[in-house]
């Protein structure tokens, strides 16, 4: 199943999210959408590598992409099917604010 980016844009403002950057690696445990694709670039127009099939994950780290409907922000992740790393658009993760931030830590930047 592949999802649209406004499918997952409007998926992510209807919930109110969990988020949190992890003190030391500077990662991102945060609700998804399930069964996400994972680009071998920051680009839906790029080899898919996996998916990420859990809807709450780690995501290591984020980077500037291929504009998405919403923002360019990617989070780059272990995906759980095939356990490649790949770059996950920013409309599939329920972030309240991209890059993630909350109260005390930034997440990293790639």
């Amino acid at each position: 199943m592949t999802l649209s980016p406004a499918t997952a844009d409007a998926a992510q403002t209807t919930t109110a999210a969990t988020c949190y950057v992890t003190q030391g690696d500077w990662g991102m445990w945060c609700e998804n959408i399930a069964n996400i694709p994972a680009y071998s670039r920051a680009t839906f127009d790029s080899q898919i590598v996996g998916r990420v099939t859990s809807s709450f994950s780690f995501f290591n780290c984020w980077s500037d992409g291929a504009y998405n409907g919403r923002n360019n922000i990617w989070y780059w992740a272990q995906t759980d099917d095939t356990g490649a790393y790949g770059w996950v658009s920013s409309v599939y993760v329920r972030t309240p604010v991209d890059p993630m931030r909350d109260s005390v830590y930034q997440m990293r930047h790639c």
